[in-house]
């Protein structure tokens, strides 16, 4: 299940790459709870400096409810690590910054819709325990990417 807490015409493109990417990755998605929320610049700003001590805006932050192992086994998690409701599995949260998304669209050439979807996959996979502080784990992250958004088909238009 994901839950995304403003409107956003992004909804179902960001539910769609979640889907390709869990059901790629062998992760049950009706199994899990992933938050994601749109923030303003000024809003990633002041979250990025009191969560990393960066005072100024980013694109993405992540921030994991439980320390992912890969490959999913739901008995590697205790029950804390469940929603007692639903019983789904709490990845975590993910806040994107429109304005960023918006900068990094035009930067790069390509539409917004590419860079929310790559940005919502970018933070889904740090839930998922991926980093890209090595040069293995950044090449990992990226061959990841370029894969779900081509199963996606969300490509550089």
């Amino acid at each position: 299940m994901i839950e995304i807490t403003k409107k956003s015409s992004y909804i179902p493109l960001i539910k769609s790459v979640f889907d390709i990417a869990l059901t790629y990755l062998e992760i049950p998605e009706k199994e899990t709870f992933i938050q994601v929320t749109f923030l303003t610049t000024s809003q990633m700003r002041s979250l990025n400096n009191r969560a990393r001590g960066i005072d100024s805006a980013t694109d993405v932050l992540s921030f994991p409810a439980v320390n992912f192992k890969m490959p999913y086994n739901k008995s590697d998690y205790t029950p804390d690590n469940f929603n007692p409701e639903d019983k789904t599995l709490i990845l975590g949260e993910i806040y994107i910054c429109m304005s960023k998304a918006r900068e990094q669209a035009k930067e790069y050439g390509h539409h917004l819709k590419r860079e929310v979807a790559f940005l919502a996959l970018h933070g889904l996979l740090h839930l998922l325990g991926f980093d890209h502080l090595t040069d293995h784990g950044d090449k990992e992250m990226n061959e990841l990417q370029d894969l779900i958004l081509e199963k996606a088909k969300i490509g550089f238009e």
